[in-house]
């Protein structure tokens, strides 16, 4: 029996030379493709894998951005964004964590603020004060008042300047658009910067709705656009409570000669608004302004020295009173050129609620805090504001002690006076001492957040619809809610916090909240308060001494 023979080898069906060198390029082609497509991916998004994600990815939802490479970006309280926030943050994460543990439906609302301080910002105390506001209201409207749905807080940076709020605005639509847990308010906002109104212009066109705490540039509201809502009265109503109050002193026997310096920064939203808002409400309640020209330009060099100039010439003419249209920073350094040898001449300056940031640097030593209080000493310059809220304001009728006590409510226009409550529970929740709101800040952002809180309530808890559906409290319970919520819960938001209107008030620390329909508050009153050198709290010492009620806007 012969061999099998080997069977034949199987040849492959001959290519031509073209078509091999076509499959060559293809398959080249192919792999360029797929390198490049992980080349872009690497480099342009930030998912899991990519250069984002491993090297500028600070935590979930933060980001490194801008030439200083700041985190900025939206947290629940697990990562904070300075040193000074660690305690704040990480409480304000428990609390989020009991919130998404407690079985019940919720929904989120950010705080909104340049918390990476740079060299044009507020100091880092006034965004601890402001993220403490917010925490107890949370804690106040989740534990105390029992909100359905209950609220998630998460934390917003928009960085120094607040010039990151592009990639924030992007983040926070997209919580927005969250089916189970939407985003359906933003509160805080922290200083008026021109950055400030881009980043409310941006939210309004998300339709997100916005409770400002701390913000009072006119143009951040609108008759015709609504979307921004704030507690506090704006710089145009702060500058009319102000020559009310010099009026009535022009009213009275004797010359009393008022001067304006005013910033002529252009950048500056605060400052132009302050100095708008006082020229035309003197013009309409006819003060009479010393025609000095008096100005300045924050943003440029040479400022010390602008100062300088400033101080001789205010001592030159002896007005009795200077309306400064600047911020805190640069009211410092006037204070400081009055306080040369040659100059200390005796002025009552007044000026808006930036005010508070004439210690715009909570990190200084206590050696350089006090050099400072020395030379304010020397300078016989009294400094007195609009304050956004005051501990004493419904407690005393004026000349108040400014320890920020409460004192019986006293004045508080309905009701007893909230703000004893609230010192005990701020007290219990973040250990600091109360003596530590005279400034406002707290209280502010505490308000914007039950303004906010009292807008969800009434989302879910009014009558019944049409189709006769039924809300929870109104004869039904919170099982009876709609949930996940139906189409667009913000916009709900937004008509609801339409409906604060007189009747319908919120009862805030600050006085009755309730709105224009620039989303402005109507006739609330706000502190007249004097702000005077002290070595015993970081910040100064704020001596309330009366409430006005301002006028409506000039045009």
């Amino acid at each position: 029996m012969t061999d099998p023979q080997p069977a034949p080898a199987i040849r492959p069906w001959p290519v031509p030379r073209g078509d091999r060198t076509k499959r060559w390029y293809a398959l080249w082609g192919g792999a360029v493709a797929l390198v490049v497509a992980a080349v872009v991916y690497f480099l342009a998004f930030d998912t899991w894998g990519s250069r984002a994600y491993v090297f500028d990815r600070c935590a979930e939802g933060v980001w490194e951005a801008g030439p200083d490479e700041e985190c900025v970006g939206v947290t629940d309280g697990s990562f904070s964004f300075d040193d000074s926030l660690d305690d704040i943050s990480a409480d304000i994460h428990r609390a989020n964590r009991k919130v998404e543990k407690s079985g019940q439906r919720w929904v989120t609302v950010a705080y909104v603020h340049p918390l990476t301080v740079g060299g044009t910002d507020k100091d880092d105390n006034a965004a601890l004060q402001e993220l403490e506001g917010a925490y107890v209201a949370q804690d106040e409207l989740n534990n105390g008042q029992g909100t359905v749905p209950r609220i998630k807080l998460v934390i917003a940076n928009t960085g120094a300047g607040g010039r990151q709020w592009e990639p924030v605005t992007e983040r926070l639509t997209e919580l927005r658009d969250d089916r189970e847990h939407p985003l359906v308010a933003v509160t805080g906002f922290g200083p008026s910067y021109d950055s400030t109104t881009r980043l409310v212009d941006a939210l309004r066109r998300a339709e997100l709705p916005m409770i400002g705490g701390t913000s009072t540039a006119d143009e951040l509201t609108s008759g015709t656009e609504p979307g921004f809502f704030r507690v506090n009265n704006p710089n145009g109503q702060q500058a009319s409570a102000i020559v009310r109050h010099l009026k009535e002193r022009q009213r009275k026997p004797g010359p009393y000669r008022v001067a304006m310096i005013k910033d002529r920064d252009s950048d500056e939203a605060y400052s132009r608004s302050l100095s708008r808002g006082f020229e035309r409400q003197a013009k309409r309640q006819g003060l009479r302004l010393e025609p000095l020209g008096l100005s300045y330009e924050a943003g440029a060099p040479a400022l010390a020295n602008a100062f300088g100039s400033l101080a001789n010439q205010v001592c030159q003419h002896r007005p009795d009173a200077v309306y400064f249209a600047g911020r805190g920073r640069e009211l410092r350094q006037f204070i400081n050129a009055m306080a040369v040898l040659g100059r200390r001449c005796e002025v009552t300056v007044f000026t808006g609620d930036d005010a508070v940031s004439i210690y715009a640097d909570g990190r200084e030593s206590k050696e350089k805090l006090k050099e400072f209080n020395a030379k304010w000493r020397l300078s016989n310059v009294t400094v007195r504001f609009t304050a956004l809220a005051h501990p004493d304001m419904w407690s005393t009728g004026g000349g108040g002690t400014g320890d920020g006590g409460a004192g019986g409510g006293k004045g508080y226009p309905r009701g007893e006076d909230p703000f004893p409550d609230f010192a005990a529970r701020y007290d219990k929740l973040t250990g600091r001492d109360p003596r530590g709101l005279v400034d406002g800040q707290v209280i502010a952002v505490y308000d914007a957040m039950l303004v906010a809180g009292r807008a969800i309530q009434e989302v879910w808890t009014k009558e019944p619809s049409d189709e006769g559906e039924q809300g929870a409290g109104k004869g039904g319970s919170a099982a009876d809610l709609p949930w996940p919520p139906k189409e667009q819960p913000a916009l709900a938001v937004r008509q609801m916090l339409l409906q604060i209107k007189k009747g319908n008030e919120v009862a805030g620390l600050s006085g009755l909240i309730y709105f224009g329909d620039d989303g402005n508050p109507v006739e609330k009153p706000l502190p007249i308060v004097e702000l005077l050198p002290s070595e015993h709290f970081a910040y100064g010492k704020f001596r309330f001494m009366e409430r006005e009620t301002p006028l409506g806007p000039a045009r």
